[in-house]
């Protein structure tokens, strides 16, 4: 087993990456900013 950091797991392609690690039996732990596409936290998008 291995201890699995996935960056952007909210989303569509990071949540099935996810499961398919669990399934795995990897220890998986998903970080994600959440924040919608074009839009920067930043202020980045002006």
């Amino acid at each position: 087993m291995q201890n699995i950091l996935l960056t952007g797991g909210a989303g569509f392609f990071g949540k099935r990456l996810a499961l398919l690690l669990c399934s795995a039996e990897h220890s998986v732990s998903v970080f994600d900013n959440l924040s919608p596409l074009g839009l920067f936290p930043f202020g980045l998008d002006d």
